[in-house]
C-alpha cells in the first residue's frame, strides 16, 4: 500500500484551473477505457469520493473493495456492439444484443425500443468533439427518463457483467460533467475498442 493525497472531486472543482479540470478528465477517460478494454477490470464504485484529484489535474485511485472483472469475449463482443452502434448499423448491433442476451426473445417492438435508447446512449461518441456537462448535455436525464419505456419489454435485459460495466460507466461521466470535459470521445473508445477485438478475434483462432 501507497500513501495518496488530494483533495476529493468537490474540494477540487473549487479552485481547478480549466486547464487542471481538463487534465483530471482525460486522465478519468483513459482510465476507464484502460481498465475495461485493456485489463478487463474495473472499479466498480466510482464517486468523486473514491478519486483524489491533485491541483495540476492529476488523479489518484483509491478504495477497490468492489472490483469487477470480465472475460475477453463479453469486452470483445461489447467493443463490436459499440462500434456498430456509433456507425449506426442497425441490425448488426441487434445482433451483438442478442448474443449478449440484451434482447431475449424476437420482438419488433422491443428491438425498436432498444435502438432508440442504444441511440441516446451514442451521442457524445457521434458529436465529434463534446463537452460533457455543457448546457446541450442532456444524456443522462434523458437515459433516466426512458427507463420507464424499457420496463415494459420483459424481452430487453440487462446482463449482470453490464449492470457492473454501466455502472462504472455513468459514475465516470457524471465526474465529467461536473469537470466539463471536452474530447472526441470516439476517437478515444475506438482506439482501445480496436485493441480489444483485435485480441478477442486473435484468441479465436
Amino acid at each position: 500500500m501507497s500513501r495518496i493525497t488530494g483533495a476529493n472531486l468537490d474540494l477540487f472543482l473549487k479552485t481547478a484551473s480549466d486547464e487542471a479540470k481538463q487534465r483530471a478528465g482525460s486522465i478519468l477517460t483513459t482510465v476507464f477505457h484502460e481498465m475495461l478494454y485493456v485489463n478487463r477490470a474495473l472499479h466498480a464504485d466510482p464517486h468523486g469520493g473514491n478519486f483524489l484529484f491533485q491541483r495540476d489535474g492529476t488523479v489518484g485511485l483509491i478504495d477497490f473493495g468492489c472490483v469487477k472483472r470480465f472475460s475477453l469475449p463479453f469486452v470483445g463482443q461489447y467493443a463490436t456492439l459499440g462500434n456498430h452502434l456509433v456507425d449506426n448499423e442497425r441490425s448488426e448491433m441487434l445482433q451483438i444484443a442478442y448474443r449478449m442476451k440484451m434482447l431475449l426473445s424476437e420482438n419488433p417492438e422491443a428491438e425498436a425500443v432498444l435502438w432508440e435508447f442504444a441511440n441516446i446512449l451514442a451521442r457524445p461518441f457521434r458529436a465529434g468533439e463534446y463537452t460533457a456537462g455543457s448546457a446541450d448535455d442532456s444524456l443522462m436525464e434523458d437515459v433516466k427518463g426512458f427507463g420507464s419505456k424499457i420496463l415494459k419489454y420483459p424481452e430487453i435485459r440487462s446482463p449482470r457483467e453490464l449492470i457492473f460495466l454501466h455502472r462504472a460507466l455513468t459514475g465516470i461521466y457524471a465526474m465529467l460533467r461536473r469537470l466539463e470535459y471536452r474530447c472526441n470521445y470516439d476517437d478515444v473508445r475506438r482506439h482501445y475498442a480496436s485493441r480489444c477485438i483485435d485480441e478477442w478475434q486473435r484468441s479465436q483462432n
